[in-house]
């Protein structure tokens, strides 16, 4: 995720509040090390290029215990696909 300091995380696990808008039965649990780099993450490949002057929202369900900044890109790769 980030360098030889970062300690960040990401962990598949059953959804713990399986109730309202998300019902799924998996979520992503990602906790960022306090000495974790500004920009490390995860990325997604997406099944399909998406048109981006017609979709123009992207709509993500977060849980977190504490308000803070939450951030993310479409960047196209070299062939011509997109990442999330």
């Amino acid at each position: 995720m980030g360098g030889a300091e970062d300690l960040s995380s990401m962990t598949i696990l059953p959804n713990p509040d399986k109730s309202g808008i998300n019902i799924s039965d998996y979520v992503i649990k990602f906790n960022r090390d306090k000495d974790g780099v500004p920009w490390g993450g995860f990325w997604s490949a997406l099944p399909a290029v998406i048109d981006v002057t017609t979709n123009k929202f992207v709509h993500v369900k977060v849980w977190k215990p504490r308000v803070s900044m939450l951030k993310f890109k479409i960047e196209e790769r070299p062939d011509q696909s997109l990442k999330f």
